[in-house]
């Protein structure tokens, strides 16, 4: 669209504003979650993506749990060989997790922290 002086400053100048907004809405917005919970369960295994790792659980057939910090590896492993329940925690947020992919019939959560669930009976036996 040119201008009547022969331009095109004007409207560059327009598209390049409404990018700068939306690129500081998107920074603003990255870290607001708008899901919470919990998930107690027995890990069925876990994988690497091409950015984010993911969680299953045993019982839990429609959720993916994406977590990229490798500290949650050992925890799953243990959980994964011992049969020991986890607690998840996790979060949904409007940005971060955007580049978390699995197949499209899972939810995309975003792990927060993980817990054991130790039963007494298993405690009494030593393990």
């Amino acid at each position: 669209m040119k201008t009547k002086k022969g331009g095109y400053g004007i409207p560059i100048m327009i598209t390049l504003v409404f990018l700068f907004l939306m690129m500081i809405g998107m920074i603003l917005l990255w870290n607001v979650s708008y899901q919470h919970g919990t998930s107690r369960d027995i890990v069925q295994g876990y994988d690497k993506g091409i950015l984010w790792y993911h969680a299953y659980l045993k019982n839990d057939h429609f959720t993916a749990y994406c977590f990229d910090d490798e500290k949650f590896i050992p925890m799953f492993d243990k959980a994964q060989k011992e049969q020991i329940e986890v607690v998840i925690t996790y979060k949904k947020y409007v940005g971060r997790g955007f580049w978390c992919t699995t197949a499209e019939n899972y939810e995309n959560v975003i792990v927060e922290n993980v817990d054991f669930v130790y039963d007494e009976r298993r405690l009494e036996n030593g393990k």
